[in-house]
């Protein structure tokens, strides 16, 4: 035993001491939330949202805008457009907003999760099926569920 408390403070002295810079990122309140999308890092503080760059998330954020109330939030980056999502109290999507990531602008919204494939977005609208719990079935019935993909920086369509 004495060996082994020998051991770790002969290693343990012998490491440098390590240094952490304090600028490590933004100032982040307790009711804040953390996302992270491309080269984005997102703080959530409502009603702002403000965008930080992930390389350098100490300095100003790039922008800042004001976001509508909701129980929480995702984020995805599709190209240059950041998909960014409304979330109710059960973490179902209840609106995604398309924003600009270079300046934050609103680009277009639509009441539904959007997801982010490469540099376009798809929406698919699907109906749960309360015959069988977790079933996925298209509106109308059949077997196939609609989708609409679109580039995301343009408006979608219907």
């Amino acid at each position: 035993m004495a060996l082994l408390l020998a051991a770790c403070a002969l290693l343990g002295g012998a490491a440098a001491p390590v240094r952490l810079s304090a600028r490590v990122g933004p100032p982040v309140s307790g009711d804040a939330t953390l996302l992270g999308a491309g080269p984005l890092l997102l703080v959530v503080d409502p009603p702002t949202l403000s965008a930080y760059d992930v390389a350098a998330p100490y300095r100003a954020p790039r922008w800042r805008v004001a976001v509508p109330p909701a129980a929480g939030w995702s984020a995805e980056a599709a190209g240059d457009v950041l998909l960014f999502t409304e979330r109710d109290q059960v973490r179902q999507a209840v609106a995604t907003t398309a924003r600009s990531m270079r300046t934050g602008a609103a680009l277009w919204r639509r009441p539904e999760r959007v997801y982010a494939v490469g540099e376009a977005a798809v929406a698919v609208s699907e109906v749960r099926s309360a015959a069988e719990p977790g079933a996925r079935t298209a509106p109308g019935g059949g077997d196939r569920l609609p989708a609409v993909a679109w580039p995301a920086a343009r408006a979608p369509r219907g």
